[in-house]
């Protein structure tokens, strides 16, 4: 009784103390960005943050060739981008020019979902396999694999949805310059429950998930936007003609998007040779947007960013979120310097970082040239996440090698307020209930001073009324977890 009582004594200094740090937010003293180069054999292909870590999966080609065969892992860095571990990963996919999985993380599970079409990999050739592993990348089940009579050409495109089951795009070439594709529904163990044929492929890129409805975006010059009905997976529809805002001539799409309260977020580019002012770097006149799509795929509104006649490149993976008022897109451009002879001679590349909420209302615009603080050239933009922490975390490649990049944006508290997810408890103290704000698809549980969890829901709408009747008083810590973020805080209960 005597070690049982201890421990329960350390348990609710604990959890006394678990509020403490994440109730508050202080300024922060380093710089607005920072990064690291590593080899430039390191190939980085996805990133997770997960309790203040960054998981990088990660190819290692092991010579001085991107076509050179290499090593699959996931490297774990911590907040100042220093190596903690790395786990090695089994080959799946020996394809050295396209990445061919799609990756995912929920509830302390990694899955990896793709497609090998070597010969010399762990599975057959042409094969479809889906992957779990836990935290520490132990496989919890055998890798599922199924054999696919199929042309050279295939691809997937994969759905994580919010009850951790997946929907599968499968599309392979028929060798007549057509393709066949087909949906597919699977469990979180990888089991195959239903297959809908689909008349036509998406070809997206983005893949997301409304109340009602799936979505997948087509990238650059086939601007479409497919939508799959949750409850009737053959009802789909697909919109090849977006809205050109006014002034513009036509409109692309990089692939970027999001899709946050129901409204279908993306990257887009618009053109106009109209009065061009821009002919002298060789560009027409060019502006970034981002349009805002409601479920029937009307637009409901757009921002316009950029540097005017500069490139604005968008990258496939650039937009991401933690809260619906946080968005983060990322963009670039390359401007090219040409000697006598127009030979390219160097490059300096504008990273761009946009964030703006969901109701179109834009927060910032930030470009990051190739100044004495990012001695970084020739940089790519591969992928970009927001971070928990109100900021954003970039990887691609550079000419000194593969980088990491966080920034924060620390000339406006604000932004990281409302990118931790402002949350009012009220009334607090409490007496018999209390209401929880900004809950909608939140995991809400609130806990004694034990350790003890006394109450646990989702919560389905935006706001959530918690009964605590029954409970004694005394202070309780309340943890609203949303995705792979969750903030944590002080209820007192008084009679």
């Amino acid at each position: 009784m005597k070690t049982k009582k201890i421990t329960q004594t350390v348990k609710a200094l604990f959890f006394v103390c678990l509020f403490l740090p994440l109730t508050h937010l202080t300024a922060q003293n380093t710089a607005d960005y920072k990064y690291k180069v590593f080899d430039p054999f390191y190939e980085f292909v996805e990133s997770f943050e997960i309790n203040n870590r960054y998981y990088i999966f990660t190819r290692t080609h092991s010579e001085n060739s991107n076509s050179a065969p290499f090593t699959s892992s996931v490297m774990v860095f911590d907040e100042d981008l220093n190596k903690i571990k790395e786990f090695p990963l089994p080959i799946t996919n020996k394809d050295h020019y396209f990445n061919r999985d799609d990756y995912f993380y929920a509830d302390n599970y990694f899955y990896i979902i793709g497609l090998s079409e070597e010969t010399d990999s762990i599975l057959p050739k042409n094969t479809f396999y889906f992957a779990k592993y836990d935290t520490n990348f132990q496989p919890v089940l055998p890798i599922v694999y199924y054999i696919l009579d199929a042309q050279p050409e295939m691809r997937v495109i994969s759905i994580m949805t919010k009850n951790n089951e997946f929907m599968v795009e499968r599309t392979q070439y028929d060798g007549e310059f057509d393709f066949i594709s087909y949906l597919w529904y699977l469990d979180n163990n990888g089991i195959l429950l239903r297959e809908v044929p689909l008349e036509n492929p998406f070809l997206g890129t983005y893949k997301g998930e409304s109340d009602n409805h799936y979505f997948c975006s087509a990238t650059w010059n086939n601007p479409s936007i497919s939508r799959i009905n949750k409850n009737d997976l053959e009802d789909r529809m697909v919109t090849k003609t977006p809205v050109v805002l006014t002034g513009f001539n036509w409109v692309m799409m990089d692939g970027s998007a999001v899709v946050v309260n129901n409204t279908f977020i993306r990257g887009q580019v618009y053109f106009t040779n109209k009065n061009n002012k821009c002919t002298d770097v060789g560009y027409a006149d060019v502006q970034r947007g981002i349009a805002f799509y409601n479920e029937d795929l009307n637009l409901k509104d757009s921002l316009i960013l950029g540097l005017k006649c500069k490139g604005n490149e968008g990258i496939r993976y650039g937009m991401s979120y933690i809260n619906p008022d946080s968005i983060y897109y990322v963009y670039y451009d390359d401007t090219k310097y040409y000697d006598e002879n127009l030979m390219v001679v160097g490059t300096t590349t504008t990273i761009s970082i946009a964030n703006f909420s969901h109701n179109g209302r834009l927060n910032f615009d930030v470009h990051l040239d190739n100044s004495a603080e990012d001695p970084l050239s020739e940089k790519s933009i591969d992928r970009a996440i927001a971070l928990s922490n109100g900021g954003v975390l970039i990887h691609g490649y550079s000419g000194q090698g593969s980088y990491l990049l966080t920034y924060q944006h620390k000339s406006d508290l604000n932004i990281q307020e409302t990118a931790i997810a402002k949350r009012e408890i009220y009334p607090n103290p409490v007496q018999s209930q209390f209401t929880v704000t900004n809950t909608e698809n939140a995991d809400i549980q609130l806990f004694n001073v034990l350790g003890q969890k006394v109450f646990q829901t989702i919560g389905t709408q935006e706001n959530t009324v918690v009964n605590t009747a029954s409970l004694p008083q005394g202070l309780y810590v309340l943890k609203v977890v949303r995705g792979d973020f969750s903030t944590v805080h002080k209820v007192q209960i008084v009679r």
